[in-house]
């Protein structure tokens, strides 16, 4: 068994399991999750859970010791909610009163036997027949009493707030029933199975890294958790403590779970740790902060004192880790250990320090000594980073180790360190920086803006024109362009899709282009196109950079040359001759040197988000780093840098970095405005570690999680109708508006960083009051922008009256409406002539008579029955996300294609056995497209039967090319 696998586990709704422990309902068990490869998955291994290999997927591993639950059920569902229960208790009376009465007639049989006569009969049916109805009255009254019980009971605890902390706190037990084996078989010689009941009781183990913000959640068996949450604790009894910072705590412990691509050995005894160093300056800032009445305002600050982290999660490692690792060709890699997340940068590490040992001692002599007082020596060290990514420093006050060791925080590194040597001193390697796969152009690569960037430009139409230039000629390229759209069905090829059929069929035979089932499937897809970059997703020449920043000074502090105040913040007076890039600089060898481009980063949500950095040459960097396109070098000194890009640090943040005239132009009329600070203070930290405290933060977390789009569109609707008064001349302009709008933008900002932060800080807001506040302002429009038909999440928004006109959304003169009109704009008709039929392009010399009728009922039959499982799935996911806004997007829809995926993979193993020929390729296509045979799926018959065998599908269809 591959030990780097990921194991799939089952993933239920809490209101699911609620049903099962209550109703005894069915859990279907589809190992729809995933726990990923990671140190979490190593030590769960390790405790022997159990692991099955799945008979359909040879390389897919699953198991049962782990599940996990999302908590979206709430109130919106009650009405189905309840009906489910009648229909239960309602199935349960149908099946007693069958079982009575079955019961009944044998034994009333049984007696007739012995009767000697009708009058004997006359007495034992009257007697069977009122005992029949007392029976009957008895199991309606019990069912009705049991189902008014647990409507009652439902009703209390309706609220997934409600389960979450009950399942916390108790946990709860699932019965899962197995066909086993007897060992017998039967008449016909088949096995003779029995089914067998397990029951598996589960206690909350943790979020899931990589899902902290979603919040969901992994349960694990109960007899495997004290072992595994000692392990995510590196052994420290944190239980029923009150000092500490309990939201840090549950994030910090679920890096472990982080998934991970790879490994790579490091000694933490090779690791150095220098002290964290901030940057202090002033700087013009608009403060969010609450005011008197807990309403949230934006406050300017001329003198705002700020604070930068020059060295916030990153870490510099010698290009031999990056060997070892077998990413020497990598610029960083995103690391994973017990409380542990650094970014390490590629750096020629040892070259630096033996470029700048001391000239009175030799090289292997020379000690260099770290923040805790330890000395090493220089040539053994590999990596040089800070506390912030060592996070279990954070708790040093609650272990109690070696005293002789040293102070506290000592302590707590040695029991790290120990804790590291324990798992082989493997770290986990989650990513590296990759370059864009959107294409290139003329001017270089090519990657996606935002619809958030767009509108927040301030575009008029022509220039919005000019920008979605690319994609306009690219939407007409798919329409006309055979090798356009065949690049483009390869590129969006997976194996729930026919693309990767088509774009080979077409290769054989251009002429199938001419058929109507492909017609159709591009005009699909040219419309799912254009819905895409409806939202913003043009293509652009930019590519996304991991930001990396200060990386000399942090090599000079681990020399102890990085000039220090007292108070350890840089000493800008005594540095700022040293520094290899000032304010409004940066090095990146993405784009040509000396020139300024636009750079961003996700979550953008303002005019003050925007960077113009001029790139500039570094031989310094150039020397002691190993770079690719994709890293980008910047300065935090005496630069507000960090809050222009929303509170970005360097543990692998990234940035979009734009080579767009029109867009730096655009950018420059934005300068004057000024940056944003969250003045917000955290909440109190009131809480004991334990579960139901666990709870308690989770359900706060999952609350602002589902309020960050509501939040963000409602910055998209300030940021609208800003724009569109902006739009007027200069005189026409009511400057108030303008002035209150703009702080609604601010405030919006701030919102959803704090929403999005919540995983590890908690802060003392009220979003849904803070949303009320925002949303009463009195130059909003009650209609929405156009494009807010494709960002928002809203199912009637595009409703229209009698008259045709929209209800809820009208133009506005925003950047993103003006795409959508664009877009809208461009001709959409199929390619011109009359459509070629599909059996026309079949090769005449292959004989279909000479089919395996056995074998194309058997095909027909099995893709029919994949694609009806496939339409449920489909049916079920956009029917939970249509009714239930509360749900993960993402997450539901990466369940939904494993299930797909699953189903496909079930059918097609059936179809593959088969050993199909071109006479039964060609009969199935020619009696399901003729409608000889009734098949619905035809697109899917034809793909099954390319994936069954390439070769023979192709070799049924003429090879033949036109112009």
């Amino acid at each position: 068994m591959d030990d780097n696998k990921n194991i799939y586990i089952n993933s239920w709704e809490v209101g699911e399991i609620w049903e099962h422990i209550n109703l005894g309902k069915y859990l279907k068990q589809d190992f729809a999750g995933m726990l990923a490869y990671s140190l979490q998955l190593d030590k769960l291994k390790e405790l022997k859970i159990n692991i099955k290999e799945s008979k359909i997927y040879k390389d897919k591993l699953t198991s049962r010791d782990i599940i996990n639950v999302k908590f979206n059920w709430g109130k919106p569902k009650n009405k189905m909610q309840l009906a489910l229960i009648n229909n239960y208790f309602n199935n349960k009376k149908s099946a007693e009163i069958d079982n009575i009465k079955s019961e009944i007639e044998i034994q009333k049989e049984d007696c007739l036997k012995s009767c000697k006569n009708i009058k004997q009969e006359n007495v034992v049916r009257n007697y069977f027949r009122i005992r029949l109805q007392v029976e009957l009255r008895n199991i309606r009254f019990i069912n009705n009493k049991l189902n008014e019980k647990y409507i009652k009971k439902y009703n209390y605890n309706n609220s997934a707030e409600k389960l979450r902390e009950e399942l916390y706190i108790n946990g709860f037990s699932i019965i899962y029933k197995d066909l086993i084996s007897t060992g017998k078989k039967d008449d016909k010689g088949k096995s003779i199975k029995e089914e067998k009941e397990t029951t598996i009781d589960y206690v909350v183990l943790g979020r899931s890294s990589s899902k902290s913000r979603n919040g969901l959640v992994l349960f694990v068996n109960k007899k495997k958790y004290k072992d595994i949450k000692r392990f995510m604790r590196m052994g420290i009894h944190f239980e029923n403590r009150t000092d500490i910072d309990f939201p840090s705590l549950l994030t910090y412990e679920s890096l472990c779970g982080s998934a991970s691509e790879g490994i790579v050995i490091i000694d933490p005894n090779s690791i150095f740790i220098v002290s964290d160093v901030k940057s202090v300056f002033t700087n013009p800032t608009n403060v969010i902060k609450k005011d008197d009445s807990g309403k949230l305002i934006s406050e300017y600050d001329e003198n705002y004192m700020m604070e930068n982290d020059l060295f916030d999660g990153e870490g510099l490692g010698d290009i031999s880790v990056f060997q070892d690792a077998g990413r020497e060709d990598k610029g960083m890699m995103l690391l994973r250990q017990h409380m542990f997340k650094d970014c390490l940068f590629n750096c020629n590490l040892q070259q630096f320090l033996k470029d700048n040992c001391p000239k009175d001692i030799k090289y292997e002599d020379w000690k260099l000594e770290d923040m805790f007082g330890n000395r090493m020596f220089a040539k053994d060290i590999k990596i040089i980073t800070t506390p912030n990514s060592l996070k279990c420093l954070k708790f040093k006050d609650v272990y109690k180790g070696n005293k002789k060791a040293g102070t506290i925080i000592v302590q707590m590194f040695n029991k790290w360190k120990k804790e590291v040597n324990k798992t082989d001193n493997k770290f986990f390697i989650v990513k590296s920086e990759h370059e864009s796969k959107r294409g290139f152009n003329d001017k270089g690569i090519l990657n996606q803006a935002s619809y958030q960037i767009l509108n927040s430009l301030g575009l008029n139409f022509k220039e919005m024109q000019q920008l979605s230039k690319f994609e306009v000629n690219y939407i007409k390229k798919l329409k006309n362009n055979t090798d356009t759209y065949i690049e483009y069905l390869k590129e969006n090829a997976n194996e729930m899709n026919s693309n990767l059929m088509l774009a080979d069929l077409i290769k054989h035979n251009n002429k199938v282009l001419d058929t109507k089932i492909v017609r159709d499937k591009r005009k699909d897809d040219i419309e799912s196109y254009i819905n895409h970059v409806k939202r913003g997703k043009i293509r652009v020449n930019a590519d996304y950079c991991t930001i990396t920043q200060n990386g000399k000074e942090l090599l000079y502090h681990s020399i102890g040359k990085l000039p220090l105040n007292t108070n350890g913040t840089l000493n800008y007076d005594a540095w700022k001759n040293e520094m290899i890039l000032k304010e409004g600089e940066c090095y990146s060898t993405l784009w040509d040197f000396n020139k300024e481009y636009v750079c961003t980063r996700n979550p953008h949500t303002s005019q003050s988000n925007f960077l113009i950095l001029k790139n500039v040459y570094s031989k310094f960097v150039k020397d002691y780093f190993n770079f690719t396109n994709n890293i980008i070098y910047t300065t935090a000194i005496n630069n507000p840098i960090n809050r222009v890009l929303s509170g970005q640090d360097v543990d692998s943040d990234n940035l979009l970095m734009f080579n767009v005239e029109l867009m730096k132009n655009k950018v420059l009329e934005l300068k004057d405005y000024v940056v944003c600070e969250n003045g917000v203070e955290k909440e109190p930290l009131n809480y004991t570690v334990c579960n139901r405290d666990m709870a308690i933060i989770d359900n706060k977390l999952a609350k602002s999680t589902r309020n960050i789009g509501t939040v963000v569109n409602l910055g998209q609707l300030y940021m609208s109708t800003y724009n569109e008064e902006k739009s007027k001349e200069e005189a026409e302009q009511d400057k108030d508006k303008l002035k209150e709008l703009l702080q609604g933008i601010e405030i919006a900002t701030i919102l959803s960083e704090i929403a999005i932060d919540q995983a590890k800080k908690t802060y003392d807001i009220d979003f849904e009051e803070q949303i009320k506040y925002l949303s009463k302002c009195k130059y909003l429009d009650s209609k929405k922008p156009l494009f807010f038909q494709d960002i928002s999440d809203s199912n009637t928004i595009s409703k229209k009256d009698d008259y045709g006109e929209y209800i809820h959304i009208r133009p506005y003169k925003t950047g993103m409406d003006y795409l959508y009109n664009i877009l809208n704009s461009i001709d959409r008709k199929p390619r011109g002539g009359k459509a070629v039929d599909i059996v026309d392009l079949l090769d005449s010399k292959i004989n279909e008579t000479k089919a395996h009728l056995k074998q194309k009922n058997g095909i027909i039959k099995n893709v029919e029955e994949i694609n009806k499982k496939r339409s449920a799935i489909e049916s079920y996911y956009s029917k939970r996300l249509r009714e239930n806004k509360r749900l993960d997007k993402k997450e539901e829809n990466k369940e939904k294609y494993t299930k797909i995926n699953e189903v496909v993979a079930e059918g097609m193993h059936i179809i593959r056995k088969y050993k199909i020929k071109p006479e039964t390729v060609k009969s199935i296509i020619i009696d399901v497209f003729e409608n000889t045979i009734e098949c619905k799926c035809k697109l899917e018959l034809l793909n099954a039967l390319y994936k069954a065998n390439k070769e023979v599908f192709l070799s049924t269809f003429k090879e033949e090319k036109t112009n």
